[in-house]
């Protein structure tokens, strides 16, 4: 700077004005250091991140097919269950059938033994003969009606069954791997917005998220093609974003980097390659630690979204990503029982089949009302009494008692004990309506027994509406 001086008053003005000058390009020099540090970390962190995001596609997709073989599995049990629901009803009506068939041949038994000895000029002669016609008419009635029940659910049994067996297995995995692309979808899309920070680098999953898209177009379109397209809905994670532990490592990586930097500098060749291999080594440990601490957040809550086949995608996801250590083992415990409590919550699960047999049985026993609708009005009291002797087989197996002596009192001598008195003529007309049981027996319904797994829902749509499954 070339500088004149008129007077002293000048130099004085001139003095100030390069003092500013200095002052200004000090601030700005500081600003643009500041800038150029934070970008460096920005840098850094996007270089870092990137790998790390590479890693967290890899987990997901590894966690959403261990998902998807727990939905499978678990279809397997459900699919199980219902076989076994058709084989327990199918047994009961047989069982009840049995005790009114015997009922009925004892009857007339001592009805014939009854004509030899009884003086058919005395007075009760004449009700007795009653009794004992009505009586053996209302047992006639309900082999009659436990007869078509059989082979109704027989029917619908094999239906079912033919059903299951022409799902080829090509379509199955079809399905599994559609569910474990929305899986993955949906755990991505939370990953995505959880790591949408300054610095973070999620190409790798942006583009994971578009490959997926397309996938999911070509999936819909061959499930379509096969009649095979289920309605599955992955459950949000919320925000699944980097956890304090990987922003530490971050951290130190970069320290680890600003280390070496400044002890490089005024070192040898020897010397800094030195420097530089313990860097590498440190950092190595660093980023294994750093894929560690994001899969430990992402695995938790994979876990927590799990709708169907705990037991098995827990187990899975631990086997398959090489997971252990007590922390981990904690959160696939805290996951497994939110896992359970969601659509696999029925306190009795061994009897399952048994109470989804008892729905069976009172939705057929509907039917039942249509076909025998011959305008006698003790035919739907009869109805409401094989119903409810059904149930009453059903609850005695679910609770280790009886079952024939259940269904000998539900169906027999035992349902007319309070009005014996009266003549067993009361079927015909004084017999009260006896209430129904409901098709959610015993506080489960059939939303908790089958719990509406995508790949089972729908198998039980005849006797037993598919709108109660809904």
């Amino acid at each position: 700077m070339i500088v004149i001086l008129d007077s002293a008053n000048s130099a004085i003005e001139v003095f100030s004005a390069v003092v500013g000058d200095a002052v200004l390009v000090g601030g700005l020099m500081g600003l643009i250091l500041t800038l150029f540090t934070g970008y460096k970390v920005e840098s850094e962190t996007n270089e870092i991140t990137e790998s790390v995001a590479k890693d967290i596609v890899e987990d997901v997709s590894t966690i959403a097919i261990s998902i998807a073989q727990g939905v499978m599995e678990d279809a397997k049990e459900q699919e199980s269950i219902i076989d076994q629901a058709y084989g327990e009803a199918i047994s009961t009506i047989s069982a009840a059938n049995t005790e009114l068939e015997k009922e009925l041949s004892e009857m007339q038994k001592m009805r014939e033994e009854s004509e030899k000895t009884i003086d058919k000029k005395d007075s009760v002669y004449d009700a007795s003969k009653k009794q004992y016609d009505d009586y053996m008419e209302y047992l006639r009635s309900q082999i009659t009606k436990t007869d078509y029940l059989k082979q109704m659910v027989e029917h619908e049994k094999a239906q079912i069954a033919a059903e299951m067996e022409s799902k080829g297995e090509w379509v199955k995995h079809k399905q599994a791997d559609y569910i474990a692309l929305k899986e993955e979808k949906a755990m991505l899309e939370s990953v995505a917005e959880g790591f949408n920070l300054p610095g973070y680098n999620t190409a790798a999953v942006q583009d994971r998220l578009i490959q997926l898209e397309e996938s999911e177009k070509d999936l819909n379109k061959v499930l379509g093609e096969n009649n095979a397209w289920i309605d599955y809905i992955a459950k949000a994670r919320g925000l699944i974003g980097p956890s304090q532990e990987s922003k530490d490592l971050i951290k130190k990586i970069r320290v680890e980097r600003e280390i070496f930097d400044k002890e490089s500098a005024k070192e040898n060749a020897e010397t800094k390659f030195a420097l530089k291999t313990e860097m590498d080594k440190n950092i190595a440990i660093y980023k294994e630690q750093l894929k560690k601490a994001n899969r430990y957040d992402l695995a938790t809550k994979a876990v927590a979204g799990i709708q169907w086949g705990s037991d098995t995608a827990i187990d899975e996801l631990s086997y398959v990503t090489g997971l252990t250590g007590k922390q981990i083992k904690l959160a696939f415990t805290a996951g497994k029982t939110i896992a359970t409590s969601v659509g696999e919550g029925m306190a009795d699960r061994k009897n399952a089949y048994k109470h989804l047999a008892k729905g069976i049985l009172n939705a057929g026993v509907e039917v039942l009302k249509d076909v025998f609708n011959d305008g006698k009005p003790w035919q739907a009291t009869t109805i409401a009494i094989l119903n409810k002797g059904l149930q009453s087989g059903l609850n005695a197996s679910i609770r280790g008692e009886n079952v024939g002596q259940a269904l000998r009192k539900g169906l027999t001598k035992g349902v007319f004990d309070s009005g014996a008195d009266k003549g067993l003529d009361a079927i015909k007309g004084a017999l009260p309506i006896i209430e129904e049981s409901s098709v959610d027996v015993d506080e489960f319904s059939f939303e908790q027994i089958l719990n509406n797994n995508p790949l089972t829902k729908g198998l039980i749509k005849t006797t037993v509406k598919e709108t109660t499954l809904t």
